[in-house]
């Protein structure tokens, strides 16, 4: 339900601008001029027209659906006769083959009818939300174009077209707009912003005066859902940046906390669909998720864009297909719980694992491995020998690179010396290469990870052994050295990757994403938001490496979820700097000191309070699993849905999880349990705290049985 507790009041009187307000079911204006009744007439009209023409549209599409689906079921019982012999061709000489494919394409044009159909449906009751006068041209942007089923003038653009960025982009003066062709300049005189329900114009803003804000405020101060939001109507110039990014490029972004990150993530997704419609289709990118209740939260994004869901995947997930019968891996959760319960297990063996000089000592290694290990023999293709001296002269001129590299550059060498290539089919000559790489690798003197990292580990001071059970920092180390001998297993058609919550990768595992796909990325994350390492700024540099060296760096420091008061204190618990302030106003964080053994009780007095006064979205964090699993116990009768690493989807209402689980998340209030001076008391737990304070919209409640934690006085600095 819209929770109103939070919303603040329409502004109900702009000095030199216009505001048009839905009351009473009607539309009223705050001017008296002419022209001020002239434009709401004016925008009452062409809504109308949009909505009629949208009405006309999809009327037009259901009537031709139902005539494809009746020509496919008579082209069908045309195929079954043919088949029985009744009859062997069609009037027009059509063989059984020449049906079948008639029968495709339709089934194509009905799939193509129902997809227009389902976007007409979600966008006729708020058809656009915006316009523009850009060199005396008008310009309506919405969810999706609308084109007028009588001719091609354009009622309303998606805002993913080109002309669309000046919206976003610009305010009243002069702009421009990249085409094909280059670049168009022009002057925008007039900018509008509309809220549109049920095809009524609820109100519109003339943002002469730059109020954008002012709306965004109203949208951000409405109660959050069971699901992430769009973001079109208000996405922000910098977050415009980040969406319009070209596709050939690799962009790495730094964003707060509540600065939009992943939605803009998503909304670019939407934008490259858009925008390179003939190269890449949903099927050719894949998101790296932190865990399933993430990508649950998200899951609608893409489809209320009108995009099919993107393909998504996990480490653990990696690992799960990797290491299927040789060993089971720690599951990510479990290693940050482990962390989280048992700080003093965060030692040096981790911490240097999780450096990015670890993993430049891991690739000098395996460079010299390869020099030791290798001796190249002669080998047979397709009965030609190929002497060891020319494989040797290949090696001499790829130095760098994986091993596997080497060798399928090798492969590729070999192949085009082959007489028979020009008659080999494509799949046949991917099957020679694999042969050509498996004959090398089967040349190296040393073929078992497990001993090839043992001695790796030895160097460095330490031991390994194997083992039923592999920690998770082992496995990617494990896994790293697979993908560098023997090549990696990654999802086919793969063009472009999304790695969310970047801070949470260590180089390693960034380097393994990078061995599968070798491809241009999205990279988002905030580095001080890392749940399983401390923050330092040698972490971005780790992840600008890994993105490569052509590659766009783009900031996002303003917080869009919390009030000021709440970000602010969330700053001062890790001793960050706050470079843009947030644009709502609100309560500051409440520090509750309670007596032993009444953490449960006052948290059933919160949300019995919270509840009888509208609010639903409530969120009771805790350090740790266990933990949240002890309050969920206690807090049943109010209908929670605990979070935990086995948790597959989101679900709205009163959430109790580990904090670590709710990144991503966001509700209206958060009430973070046991923030006592035992419990929080690492740089660690001052991450996890910076965490679960900013999930919270608009009100954060800290409770403590006995003397707070030491980070909540940073607070008071």
């Amino acid at each position: 339900m819209k929770n109103e507790r939070y919303e603040s009041s329409l502004i109900s009187s702009i000095k030199g601008g216009t505001l048009f307000k839905k009351s009473d079911k009607r539309i009223s204006f705050n001017t008296n001029t002419q022209k001020g009744a002239m434009d709401l007439t004016r925008e009452k009209r062409y809504l109308s027209k949009v909505v009629n023409e949208i009405d006309t549209v999809i009327t037009i599409n259901q009537a031709e659906s139902v005539e494809v689906v009746k020509t496919i079921e008579d082209k069908q019982n045309f195929l079954k006769e043919m088949r029985s012999g009744i009859k062997t061709r069609g009037e027009s000489g059509d063989t059984s083959l020449d049906v079948i494919n008639e029968i495709n394409n339709y089934f194509s044009r009905y799939d193509s009818l129902k997809e227009q159909i389902e976007k007409l449906k979600l966008t006729v009751s708020s058809p656009y939300f915006g316009s523009f006068t850009f060199d005396e041209e008008k310009f309506y942007i919405g969810r999706f174009g609308v084109v007028c089923s009588k001719g091609k003038e354009h009622l309303v653009i998606d805002w993913r077209a080109p002309v669309a960025s000046l919206f976003y982009d610009y305010e009243l003066g002069p702009a421009k707009f990249k085409t094909p062709s280059g670049w168009e300049k022009g002057e925008i005189t007039e900018k509008l912003q509309f809220k549109i329900e049920d095809r009524e114009i609820v109100y519109c803003f003339d943002t002469a005066l730059n109020i954008d804000d002012e709306m965004l405020a109203k949208t951000l101060a409405e109660s959050t859902s069971n699901n992430m939001k769009t973001i079109i109507a208000t996405i922000q110039k910098k977050q415009n940046e980040v969406i319009r990014q070209n596709i050939r490029k690799t962009t790495v972004v730094q964003g707060v906390a509540g600065s939009g990150k992943t939605s803009i993530a998503l909304h670019r997704i939407a934008y490259l669909l858009y925008t390179n419609r003939s190269t890449i289709d949903s099927s050719n990118i894949l998101i790296f998720s932190p865990n399933k209740v993430f990508s649950s939260y998200i899951s609608t994004v893409l489809p209320n864009l009108g995009e099919k869901n993107v393909k998504e995947i996990t480490f653990d997930k990696i690992f799960e297909e990797e290491f299927i019968g040789i060993a089971k891996v720690e599951k990510r959760n479990a290693h940050i719980e482990k962390l989280l319960e048992n700080p003093y297990l965060k030692n040096q063996e981790l911490d240097a694992k999780n450096s990015q000089a670890y993993f430049e000592r891991l690739n000098s290694y395996l460079s010299q491995f390869f020099v030791e290990n290798f001796t190249p023999a002669n080998i047979s293709v397709r009965g030609k020998e190929f002497k060891k001296e020319l494989i040797q002269d290949y090696l001499k001129e790829r130095k760098t690179g994986s091993i596997y590299d080497k060798f399928r550059f090798v492969a590729n060498g070999i192949i085009s010396l082959l007489s028979v290539k020009r008659s080999m089919a494509e799949e046949q000559e991917k099957k020679v290469k694999l042969l050509i790489i498996h004959a090398l690798i089967g040349q190296l003197t040393q073929k078992n990870i497990f001993n090839i990292y043992a001695r790796f580990e030895v160097s460095e001071g330490r031991s390994f052994e194997r083992t039923a059970n592999i920690k998770m920092e082992d496995a990617l180390t494990l896994l790293y050295i697979k993908n560098y001998i023997f090549g990696p297993t990654a999802i086919q058609g793969i063009k472009h990757v999304i790695v969310d919550e970047m801070q949470d990768y260590s180089p390693v595992a960034l380097g393994i994403i990078n061995q599968m796909y070798p491809v241009e990325k999205t990279i988002v994350g905030d580095i001080h938001q890392s749940v399983d390492s401390k923050y330092s700024k040698g972490k971005l540099s780790g992840i600008l490496d890994f993105a490569g060296e052509d590659y766009e760096f783009i900031e996002l420091n303003k917080n869009y979820r919390s009030t000021f008061e709440i970000f602010d204190f969330a700053n001062r618990i890790i001793g960050a700097e706050m470079k843009e302030a947030p644009i709502r106003r609100g309560k500051k964080p409440e520090i509750i000191k309670l007596d032993l053994a009444r953490t449960i009780p006052k948290l059933k007095d919160l949300v019995r309070d919270l509840r009888a006064a509208g609010t639903e979205s409530i969120a009771i964090l805790t350090k740790t699993t266990g933990e949240a699993m002890r309050i969920q116990e206690q807090m049943k009768i109010f209908g929670s849905h605990l979070i935990t690493g086995q948790t597959e989807t989101f679900k709205e209402g009163l959430v109790i999880s580990a904090a670590h689980f709710a990144k991503g998340l966001e509700f209206d209030v958060v009430i973070i349990a046991n923030v006592d001076e035992k419990t929080f008391k690492t740089d660690l737990d001052a991450q996890s705290l910076f965490v679960a304070v900013t999930r919270a919209l608009h009100e954060v409640y800290i409770l403590c049985e006995g003397r707070p934690s030491e980070l909540i006085y940073r607070t008071f600095q």
